[in-house]
């Protein structure tokens, strides 16, 4: 009965006059080892020794090399630990566009700050710089105001 769900492996002792069950794996004759295990996909019965089991296989499932799908070859991964692997590129990608942005945006806010103090010390130094003109312009009328002043009162004494 072949089926894919799994169950426990079918064992079977043979007797020394049994020969109805053929190995497909080797040439032995069937009663080379005493037990064979039956696969669960294709129903085989297979040496113990061809299978590389051991009685404990009774209590598990078992599919015959012939059955099992073939080892991925030596450094080729699954498509599962693939598709992580792109997804934790991609999700890695993104994360370093991320910070990258970050730092941009923190750089261009930095740049920003710097221009807004230059440009408010070149404010102050303008009013600063006003208001000594003013100071200036108004120490000079004061002078002027006071040399007429002092023209007019020497005039008067003359």
């Amino acid at each position: 009965m072949a089926t894919s769900s799994r169950r426990q492996s079918v064992v079977r002792q043979l007797g020394n006059d049994e020969s109805n069950f053929e190995c497909p794996l080797c040439t032995r004759p069937n009663v080379a080892d005493k037990w064979m295990v039956q696969c669960d996909v294709c129903e085989s019965w297979i040496h113990f020794s061809c299978a590389g089991v051991d009685n404990t296989i009774s209590n598990k499932p078992f599919t015959c090399v012939r059955c099992a799908p073939p080892p991925p070859p030596a450094g080729s991964r699954s498509c599962r630990s693939t598709t992580s692997s792109v997804r934790a590129a991609r999700r890695e990608l993104e994360l370093q566009r991320l910070a990258e942005e970050k730092a941009l945006q923190e750089r261009l806010l930095k740049e920003r700050q710097e221009e807004e103090e230059a440009m408010q010390k070149r404010v102050a130094e303008q009013e600063q710089e006003r208001r000594k003109r003013a100071m200036q312009e108004k120490l000079e009328l004061e002078k002027q105001y006071i040399e007429r002043k002092f023209d007019l009162l020497r005039a008067e004494l003359d």
